[in-house]
C-alpha cells in the first residue's frame, strides 16, 4: 500500500520536461563527432572535400591526392580511407571513401558489391521521432547535403561515360522515359553541368532556374505510360527530377517528395540500382549533387552548438525542484526570473557547464531587479555602412530596453558593440549590453542567421527569462518591452510574432517568447526540424510550428507541439513595415517599431536611406510621420504566401499546373 501511495504522489514523479530532455538527440549526419571507431570521419570527410574541389567536370580525376595500395594479397587502400571502408560507423562516410576508391582505381565498371551494399547501409531509413520531429536519416539527399558524394559520383559518371569507346546503352523498355532522360542529360549538360564544375554558394543561382525550367517542359511532353521494364535509372532520374522542382517551390499535400516516406520510398529505389547502371545516370547525378545548393543551412550547425542542449537538465535541476502539488507548474516556470541562488551556482561553477552560461549567468546577476526579457540581434557581412550595428545598439539603449545581446562572428562588429557597451556602462546602473561571438561557420546562406537566432533561446527560457528578437533592419521608434509583455499578457499567449501587412505568413524579424516547460520543448523541436531539414526556410516552419498558416511542411509534426499558444502582432499600426501603414495621425504615438523590409522587394541602399533618415531626426516625430504617410494604406484582405518560391516555379503555382506535377 505504502509503495502504491508514493507512486500516485506528483512531487515524485520526474517532471515531464526532464523526461523529454533525456530523449533529446541531433543526428551526426557528418561522423563528425563519432569517435568510437578507428577511422577519422571529420579527416575523410576533409579529404573527400578537397579531392571534389580539384576535379573539375571535364578533367581526368586528380589522382595525386588518392592514396596508396596497401600490398598484400588482396591489395586495399592504406591510410584513412582504408580504415573507413573497414568501419560500419558510419554509412555514409564509407560509401564516400568506397567511391573515391573506384575513382582512384580507374574503375568505369562498378567495382566490387561493396559499393551496392553501403549504398544501401547509407540509404536505409530511420523511423526514429525527436521532439515530434521524423528523422531525416537515409534520405537519397543526404549523399549531397552532407557528404560530398553525389558529386564525386556525378562526375566519376561522366568521366567514364565520356571515355572513347565508351558506350552505355539504355536497356529501359520505355521510348518515353528513355526520351525524357536523353533530354534531361542535354539540359544537365547546359546547365548543372556548370554548377559542379566550381564553387557555388549562391541558392538563387540562374542556372538552376534554367534548369528547371527545361525540367518542367520536358516533363509536360513525357508520357510515362508504356512498359516499365529495365527502367530503374529512368524511374529513379524522374523522383530526383519531381524532388529537384518541389525544393523551388511549396509543400504538396499528400504527395510531397520531401516528406519522410516519399523520401524513403525514392531512396529505396535508388538503391537498388547497381554501379554500371549508376555510370549512365548522369542527370540523377547531377541533380542530386545540385540539391545542395538548395539548401539554407548545414546540418553542422546545432550539434556543434555553443549550449550543449543535455546541459539544460542540469541548470533545470538546479535550486528548489518543483513541488508536484502546484498543478500546472512546469520546472521553467516555477524558477522566477533571475532566481539569485540558481545564477550564482552557475557563476561559482557548481556544474561543468559550457562558458556561455557563466558569462550570461554573471550578466543577468548584475541586475535582479530589470524586466525578465532579453532581446537579440545579430549582424553579419555588412548592411552597406561600417556603423549600422554601432547605431542600432545605441539607439535600443537610448530607448531603454532592459537587456540587450548582439551576437557577431565578426570581431570588427563585435568591437563596435563592446564601444557602445563601455559607453552606456558609464551611465547606466548595471551593463545592459552583452556582446557575443558566434561560433557558426559559414557553408549556407542563412548558417550564421539561423544560429545566431536560435542558439541562445533554450539558455534564457531555462534561465526564466523572457527571448525577444528585433532583425537589425529595424527602426526602434520606442522601448516595446512594455508592449510586449502587455500582449502576451492579455492574449495569454507563449509566443509573438509579426506576419505581413498584406500576407499572413510569419516574419520572424519580431519575437518574443515566455519561458515555460512548453516553450523550452517547442523550440528545441524547431531547431531539430531546422537540423533534419536543412531545405526548409526558417519562416516557412516557423510558420507551420506555430500551426498558423502553412500546413504539410515536411517534417513538422501533425499536430501542434505542447499546446504553445501564438498571438500575431499588429502590422499596420504597431509594428510596422514598409509594405503600409494603416493608422491616421491621431494613432502616430501606436507605433512601436518600423521593421526597414516589404513583400515586395527592396534593396540595401533603400534601407540604408531610410533607415539613417529616421536616426538622424530620432527626436523629430515629424520625420517619422512623413516616412509613415508616404506609405499610408487602407487595410485589405492578406493574400496566403510561402517564403523563398524560385522564379522557375512561380508561373506553374500560379497557375495550377505545379501541384499536378506531384499526382
Amino acid at each position: 500500500m505504502r509503495l502504491a501511495w508514493l507512486l500516485l504522489q506528483p512531487s515524485l514523479a520526474e517532471p515531464w520536461i526532464l523526461q523529454q530532455l533525456r530523449g533529446w538527440q541531433l543526428e551526426d549526419f557528418d561522423c563528425s563527432q563519432s569517435r568510437g571507431g578507428v577511422a577519422d570521419w571529420r579527416a575523410l570527410q576533409q579529404s573527400a572535400a578537397e579531392f571534389n574541389a580539384a576535379w573539375s567536370l571535364r578533367s581526368p580525376p586528380p589522382l595525386k591526392l588518392c592514396p596508396r595500395r596497401k600490398a598484400s594479397s588482396a591489395p586495399r587502400w592504406s591510410g584513412n580511407l582504408g580504415l573507413a571502408l573497414a568501419s560500419d560507423e558510419c554509412p555514409l562516410g564509407a560509401l564516400t571513401a568506397q567511391v573515391i576508391g573506384l575513382i582512384c582505381s580507374s574503375d568505369c565498371h562498378g567495382g566490387t558489391t561493396d559499393f551496392q551494399r553501403l549504398m544501401s547501409e547509407a540509404l536505409l531509413p530511420s523511423t526514429q521521432e525527436i521532439f515530434g520531429v521524423p528523422s531525416s536519416r537515409g534520405s537519397l539527399w543526404l549523399l549531397s547535403t552532407a557528404w560530398p558524394t553525389a558529386e564525386l559520383l556525378a562526375k566519376w559518371s561522366a568521366n567514364c561515360t565520356r571515355r572513347p569507346g565508351r558506350r552505355f546503352q539504355a536497356r529501359c523498355a520505355n521510348p518515353g522515359l528513355t526520351t525524357f532522360t536523353s533530354q534531361l542529360h542535354a539540359a544537365a549538360d547546359a546547365t548543372l553541368a556548370q554548377l559542379l564544375a566550381g564553387p557555388v554558394s549562391l541558392i538563387f543561382d540562374a542556372r538552376l532556374d534554367h534548369f528547371a525550367t527545361a525540367g518542367l517542359e520536358i516533363l509536360r511532353l513525357q508520357d510515362g505510360r508504356a512498359k516499365l521494364k529495365n527502367c530503374g535509372v529512368e524511374l529513379a532520374t524522374k523522383d530526383m527530377l519531381l524532388l529537384f522542382l518541389r525544393l523551388l517551390g511549396p509543400p504538396v499535400p499528400g504527395t510531397d517528395p520531401l516528406a519522410p516516406a516519399a523520401a524513403a520510398a525514392a531512396a529505396a529505389r535508388a538503391a537498388q540500382l547497381e554501379p554500371p547502371e549508376l555510370l549512365r545516370a548522369w542527370p540523377l547525378l547531377a541533380m542530386l549533387a545540385a540539391v545542395r545548393l538548395t539548401t539554407w543551412r548545414s546540418h553542422g550547425l546545432y550539434p556543434h552548438s555553443q549550449v550543449p542542449i543535455p546541459e539544460l537538465q542540469d541548470v533545470l535541476q538546479l535550486s528548489d525542484r518543483v513541488d508536484g502539488s502546484q498543478a500546472g507548474v512546469g520546472m521553467v516556470e516555477a524558477k522566477q526570473p533571475a532566481e539569485n541562488g540558481r545564477l550564482q551556482q552557475i557563476v561559482a561553477g557548481a556544474l561543468p557547464l559550457s562558458p556561455v552560461w557563466q558569462r550570461v549567468a554573471s550578466w543577468l546577476l548584475a541586475a535582479p531587479d530589470a524586466p525578465s526579457v532579453v532581446f537579440m540581434t545579430m549582424l553579419w557581412g555588412s548592411l552597406g555602412d561600417d556603423t549600422w550595428a554601432r547605431r542600432f545598439l545605441a539607439r535600443a539603449l537610448h530607448l531603454g530596453l532592459p537587456r540587450f545581446i548582439f551576437m557577431s562572428p565578426d570581431e570588427a562588429l563585435l568591437l563596435d558593440c563592446e564601444d557602445v557597451a563601455a559607453k552606456w556602462r558609464k551611465s547606466d546602473s548595471y551593463p545592459r549590453l552583452l556582446c557575443m561571438r558566434s561560433f557558426s561557420k559559414f557553408r549556407r546562406p542563412y548558417d550564421v542567421n539561423n544560429y545566431a537566432k536560435f542558439v541562445l533561446v533554450p539558455l534564457l527560457l531555462a534561465l526564466g527569462m523572457s527571448y525577444a528578437w528585433l532583425d537589425i533592419d529595424i527602426f526602434l521608434v520606442q522601448n516595446p518591452t512594455q508592449r510586449l509583455q502587455e500582449i502576451a499578457a492579455l492574449q495569454e499567449a507563449d509566443v509573438l510574432t509579426t506576419d505581413h501587412f498584406d500576407q499572413n505568413c510569419l516574419n520572424h524579424g519580431v519575437i518574443f517568447v515566455k519561458p515555460s516547460d512548453r516553450t523550452l520543448y517547442w523550440i528545441l523541436s524547431y531547431i531539430r526540424w531546422m537540423h533534419v531539414n536543412p531545405f526548409g526556410h526558417d519562416q516557412n516552419g516557423w510558420d507551420a510550428f506555430l500551426g498558423h498558416s502553412i500546413q504539410f511542411e515536411p517534417f513538422v509534426p501533425a499536430a501542434p507541439l505542447a499546446n504553445v499558444t501564438l498571438a500575431v502582432l499588429d502590422t499596420s499600426k504597431e509594428f510596422l513595415t514598409l509594405t503600409g501603414w494603416a493608422g491616421d495621425d491621431t494613432e502616430l504615438p501606436k507605433a512601436q517599431l518600423l521593421h526597414l523590409t516589404r513583400t515586395f522587394p527592396i534593396d540595401i541602399r533603400e534601407k540604408r536611406q531610410r533607415f539613417f533618415e529616421l536616426l538622424a531626426g530620432e527626436e523629430d516625430p515629424q520625420i517619422l510621420h512623413g516616412t509613415l504617410s508616404q506609405i499610408r494604406t487602407p487595410l485589405r484582405q492578406k493574400q496566403p504566401c510561402y517564403e523563398a518560391v524560385h522564379v522557375a516555379v512561380e508561373q506553374v503555382v500560379q497557375d495550377g499546373r505545379y501541384w499536378s506535377l506531384f499526382d
